[in-house]
């Protein structure tokens, strides 16, 4: 299973979300989560709060003994924003292997 960006400008259970989408995962099967670590220079949102890799998987609330973390990781990239100029920004990746 995975989810990749899942943000909003509303409010939105997203947690419970990204928890429900975990409890579809079969025991050897893997959640895979990419968010947004930061916002492009170019985005109309500067103002949004984003949640570290540390804090998505704090959020999640998962049973360590049936969950095995493979990354919890931001990671930085090269994005090309509409009007052809660069920036870095960072992704969060978290891997997930259900083992229970």
């Amino acid at each position: 299973m995975s989810a990749h960006y899942l943000h909003s400008l509303f409010d939105f259970p997203r947690a419970r979300i990204l928890r429900d989408l975990g409890e579809q995962v079969n025991p050897g099967g893997m959640l895979l989560i990419v968010d947004h670590g930061s916002v492009a220079p170019w985005s109309w949102n500067q103002g949004a709060t984003i949640p570290t890799p540390d804090e998505t998987l704090a959020g999640l609330a998962l049973d360590s003994t049936s969950w095995h973390v493979l990354r919890c990781e931001a990671r930085d990239r090269t994005a090309t924003g509409p009007g052809g100029q660069t920036a870095e920004v960072t992704d969060n990746v978290i891997a997930l292997r259900r083992t229970g």
